[in-house]
């Protein structure tokens, strides 16, 4: 199962939920003020200074990164000094290290990488051969339970293993044997491998004469079908010996000293493993197709060793010049609110008296123990007792949005605004609210307007910053860290943003970077240009299927779904380290996810194809909800993408919901929650459920749109809904009244039994 968005998503996910409560309540946040603007400074080409920069960009994305780095001092020289460079020092210092690593790391050598003797590689295909011989075999998986060996990486296309020896084996529990196969078998929908005795010639043991004949069976999952037996083996014992193993897309040929044993028919789509047992050997060769993913992670892992040492050695403030990360002189700006120091109506719009701050402690404990029905209780006395009307109106706002009602926060918040117009946290709240309902420009006007009374407030640029940038709006997300740093404005969230900004924009720093842009997909890689056109290929199929449920997104040339593809997961878990700051921890089980905060896919390369096509396949769900949902339900957003990734082909056309059997089996023997919980359940709570969560929601889902028809009819219902009201739960509660509640409880109940009974 794929964690996205997972603990690391949630912590940005969760941009506005509680942080206001805090914010107005336990005071940690409040307006600052007695800002201040830059000094006005002669600007002299700043037209020119980014038409420039995106020419120094332009050598490191054709690869002469020394080159950039020149050019970027010759265009810091030139306008020293200035404020718009100084806006755009985090991209500039990003710049700078993506060029300065570029000149610094070496590709390693692949045969540097491997303990056998690299005859032959190439990148693109996995096409490989390798001499082991049993001092240098480092690199094969010793089984703890027999004798065998076994090749690391998966065979993914046609092969040929040989294995030398001086003496074969006398003895028949001595007889060598190969492995091969493990794959799924599309037609039988079974496990298949063949297994080859290469058997024993005839010896006396005792008074008997006994010997081991040379065969060969296959197996469909534990069903054991021999294919042909040599009653005795062309094989001298004591004397040298070669045997071979060759597997075409549509056979296998084991052979003695040249001599084959016998064929045998395979499935064009079934490969797997191959492993050895051959007491004595002296050489192995293995020659054929692999899963690139073997090599590129050896060379990750030695990439990023020399990342890891380069941000242990590498000072930007060493590498550019001083000005550019000194603050500059300022002067005093009008800031609007006045402080009221430590006064209990500190980030409120208006001075609360004494007689209401009781009133204030309820609706925080209401807030606390999420009991909103308190709360506008206690809000309505506090009306009735005269509190000012902005405070009444923000704390309404507060109530409704961390209940998840956003229609009414927002009606609230509009009147706290045209109370006090110079309210910043009113504003913010506002912006924040505009956005989650896909609003983006209207977000980002309540922001502007809010920072044209509390220009000096460096959290008021922080939320507006970070509330565009869940958005997908990069554009403004940046304008306002821009704007803050023209203001001589700083802080660690402010430097935070601004890297993440690059992030958002530049992607990850690889060591090289291959590209393909697809009809809906732009992928970048550090690994091929055939991986990244392979990624689309399935990215675009996959398309194909969420479109077939959920309608079409515009296509936007300047807004290609963005895909990362990492050689290994030590470059994938180093990309997420960097973001920990504003995305909480890694998700270090990942097999790849979805960053909503960068609009980013994130994918690692992964060992087996299979498990890499179904990560993409469900992160991938999750990057396209997002383009068309503005903030769907975890139980709906995880559900569907499981519900994706298990989709099949057949003749060229797509199979739905496919049964989940280890889910299935989950939810037999732990139950079920009542769906009065588990469809308005807050999204952290879903994730501490784990795989049970992901479970129900399959089920669920899979019960709507494969159940009765007016179930699917329901199903259609509510994504449309969710696509055009980004209030959830407004949107819940019209879908999901109490009556229907209980009958959909007792559907789902037979739903699953009927998936039990289907196996």
């Amino acid at each position: 199962m794929c964690s996205a968005p997972g603990p690391m998503e949630v912590a940005a996910v969760r941009d506005s939920r509680l942080f206001l409560v805090s914010w107005i309540l336990v005071v940690s946040i409040c307006v600052v003020c007695g800002g201040a603007v830059a000094e006005d400074q002669p600007e002299a080409d700043p037209e020119g200074f980014a038409k420039s920069y995106l020419a120094v960009m332009d050598c490191l994305k054709r690869g002469q990164p020394q080159k950039g780095i020149d050019a970027l001092a010759v265009l810091l020289g030139k306008h020293e000094g200035q404020a718009y460079v100084r806006s755009r020092r985090a991209e500039i210092a990003d710049l700078a290290r993506r060029m300065a690593f570029r000149v610094r790391v070496k590709q390693p050598d692949p045969k540097t990488l491997v303990s056998g003797r690299l005859l032959k590689w190439k990148a693109t295909t996995g096409q490989i051969k390798i001499h082991y011989k049993l001092k240098t075999c480092g690199d094969l998986e010793k089984s703890k339970k027999s004798a065998f060996y076994y090749f690391p990486s998966p065979v993914r296309g046609p092969c040929k293993l040989e294995i030398r020896g001086r003496s074969y084996a006398r003895k028949t529990e001595d007889s060598p044997r190969i492995i091969f196969g493990g794959d799924k078998s599309a037609a039988s929908g079974q496990e298949v491998s063949w297994q080859v005795t290469f058997g024993v010639p005839p010896y006396t043991k005792g008074s008997n004469e006994v010997w081991l004949p040379a065969s060969m069976s296959r197996y469909d999952g534990d069903e054991k079908t021999p294919l042909f037996e040599k009653e005795i083996t062309p094989a001298k014992s004591g004397k040298p010996y070669k045997l071979t193993l060759t597997v075409t897309r549509s056979s296998i040929v084991p052979a003695i000293n040249g001599k084959v044993l016998g064929r045998a028919k395979k499935p064009k789509d079934v490969y797997g493993s191959i492993g050895f047992a051959s007491k004595g050997w002296t050489d192995v060769i293995f020659s054929g197709e692999i899963e690139p993913s073997w090599m590129q992670a050896k060379i990750d892992r030695v990439v990023q060793k020399q990342r890891e040492a380069f941000d242990k050695s590498y000072d930007p403030k060493a590498s550019l010049p001083a000005w550019l990360f000194k603050a500059p002189k300022v002067k005093p700006t009008e800031a609007g609110e006045a402080p009221r120091g430590d006064s209990p109506s500190r980030g409120l719009p208006a001075e609360l008296e004494p007689k209401h701050l009781r009133d204030l402690l309820h609706v925080y404990e209401a807030l606390r123990q999420e009991d909103y029905g308190e709360g506008h209780d206690t809000l309505k006395r506090m009306r009735g007792r005269g509190a000012p009307a902005s405070v009444c109106a923000f704390i309404a706002a507060t109530l409704h949005e961390t209940a998840g009602e956003t229609s009414q926060a927002l009606t609230a918040i509009r009147e706290c605004t045209k109370e006090a117009p110079k309210f910043l946290l009113g504003w913010v709240l506002k912006g924040t609210l505009l956005r989650r309902l896909g609003r983006r420009e209207a977000a980002a006007a309540a922001f502007v307007e809010g920072l044209r009374h509390n220009a000096g407030s460096v959290e008021g640029y922080e939320m507006a910053s970070l509330s565009m940038l869940h958005a997908g709006d990069l554009a403004a997300a940046r304008t306002f860290t821009r704007e803050a740093a023209g203001r001589g404005l700083s802080s660690k969230r402010l430097s935070q943003l601004s890297g993440v900004l690059v992030k958002a924009e530049n992607g990850p720093i690889f060591s090289r970077r291959f590209e393909h842009k697809s009809r809906n997909y732009h992928v970048i890689s550090d690994m091929s240009k055939k991986m990244c056109v392979e990624a689309s290929r399935i990215l675009e199929t996959s398309f194909t299927s969420y479109r077939v449920n959920f309608g079409w997104v515009s296509r936007d040339k300047t807004r290609l779904f963005k895909v990362y593809l990492f050689g290994g997961r030590a470059g994938f878990m180093n990309y997420q380290k960097d973001l920990t700051g504003l995305m909480g921890r890694p998700a270090e089980s990942a097999a790849g996810l979805y960053s909503g905060l960068l609009k980013q896919l994130l994918i690692w390369n992964l060992p087996t194809r299979e498990e890499m096509i179904k990560t993409i396949r469900h992160e991938g769900f999750h990057q396209y909800l997002d383009r068309i949902m503005p903030d769907p339900p975890t139980w709906l957003n995880e559900g569907l993408a499981v519900y994706h990734e298990h989709v099949t082909t057949k003749s060229g056309s797509l199979v739905y919901g496919q049964r989940i059997s280890d889910y299935i089996e989950l939810l037999g023997k732990r139950g079920l929650v009542p769906l009065k919980d588990f469809l308005f359940q807050p999204y952290r709570k879903f994730y501490e459920g784990g795989h049970k969560s992901y479970a129900q929601a399959w089920a669920f889902l899979h019960m709507l749109k494969h159940g009765e028809v007016k179930r699917k009819a329901l199903f259609k219902a509510l994504v449309d809904d969710f696509q055009t009201d980004a209030a959830p739960l407004d949107v819940l509660r019209r879908a999901f009244p109490a009556d229907l509640l209980v009958t959909l409880d007792k559907e789902l109940e037979a739903h699953l039994a009927k998936l039990v009974e289907s196996k």
